[in-house]
Parts: structure tokens; C-alpha cells; sequence
């Protein structure tokens, strides 16, 4: 999180599942750090367990399974349009 922390972008595109550092702990984290950064979960994970999860944390703004649909990008982009 130390970049994040230095410089944080507008959003963050999150897989949950992440070999190093799992997506539900990179959530806690940014939770903690109070920075207004979208996060965009893109996941192969279709349980409702997680999308559920995943709607507990205020900067989560879109939950996305993948293959990511050209539909889906265009939320995204308005999204970000509305932030800025």
C-alpha cells in the first residue's frame, strides 16, 4: 500500500483472488487508509458470498465477474465520469 499512500489514483481495478495479497485484504487496507479511491472488483468468483462481501465496503463501486463486457466498461467510465 505504500504507492498508494504516496500517490493514489482516482480508482483501483481489485481481483480477489490474488497470489500474494488477497483482494479482501487489499479492501481492509484501503478501508483503513481513508483515501476516496473507486475500486472496480473484477473477479472470476461468482458467489453471491462475495459480492455480498464486497458491498460491505463503501469504495467498492462495481462488482464485475469476468470476461468483462463492453457494457461493464462503459459503467466503469461512467463511474469515473460522475467522480470527477
Amino acid at each position: 500500500m505504500f504507492l498508494i499512500e504516496e500517490n493514489p489514483p482516482s480508482a483501483i481495478f481489485l481481483d480477489l483472488n490474488m497470489p500474494i495479497k488477497g483482494g479482501f485484504e487489499v479492501l481492509d487496507e484501503l478501508r483503513a487508509s481513508n483515501k476516496d479511491i473507486l475500486v472496480f472488483v473484477i473477479t472470476s468468483s461468482s458467489l453471491s458470498a462475495d459480492r455480498e462481501k464486497c458491498s460491505e465496503y463503501k469504495c467498492v463501486k462495481g462488482f464485475f465477474e469476468k470476461p468483462v463486457l463492453k457494457n461493464d466498461i462503459e459503467r466503469v467510465i461512467q463511474l469515473l465520469n460522475e467522480k470527477n
